[in-house]
């Protein structure tokens, strides 16, 4: 028996004004407050446009909770055919992808789909991931990054010398303390 593992609800903000975004990601997330699911078993991705200056969220994504069958102890992985295809491919237009915990396959499926994905090494919040994403744009975005986002000229316009919100400044790597990569680009 093969269990259909489909996007349940997609929820999708509308805006007035479009802002200058660089980068599209995705976040796994109970409640989209805090980064704290492993993205096998997240019931919802909440995905975010962030620019040098500002973030926006886009869409929060839904998918009704697997089955115990679908857990990585399964003896009969059949029964969880097309979930993971179905979540990343949910995900399709995102270049960065945070979660608590990726699994090998997740982590070259989303790869082979452009997207880089970020393993967390403990929960955090929502607000602090797009504030650390700001800062990675602002300073000297890692080389996976740069490509994520197509070119350093996307980048460009970063201002020189200025301190970001939370107290960040340019040249710090916003990410070593508390997430890790996952794979290499």
């Amino acid at each position: 028996m093969t269990v259909a593992h489909q996007t349940e609800r997609r929820l999708r903000v509308v805006c007035d004004g479009e802002q200058a975004a660089v980068l599209r990601i995705a976040i796994a997330t109970r409640n989209n407050e805090l980064a704290d699911v492993p993205f096998g078993r997240t019931p919802m991705f909440a995905v975010y446009e962030v620019g040098l200056d500002a973030s926006s969220l886009r869409e929060l994504i839904e998918f009704a909770v697997p089955p115990h069958r679908c857990a990585a102890d399964n003896d009969n992985p059949d029964d969880c055919e097309g979930r993971l295809d179905a979540r990343i491919a949910a995900l399709a237009g995102c270049q960065v992808l945070f979660a608590r915990c990726i699994g090998e396959a997740a982590t070259a499926a989303a790869m082979k789909a452009h997207i880089h994905p970020i393993e967390l090494a403990r929960n955090e919040t929502v607000v602090a991931l797009l504030r650390r994403c700001q800062a990675m744009l602002a300073t000297n975005p890692p080389p996976w990054l740069r490509r994520a986002v197509g070119s350093p000229g996307a980048i460009a316009g970063a201002r020189n010398g200025t301190e970001l919100a939370g107290g960040v400044r340019r040249g710090a790597d916003p990410l070593s303390v508390t997430a890790t990569a996952v794979g290499g680009r």
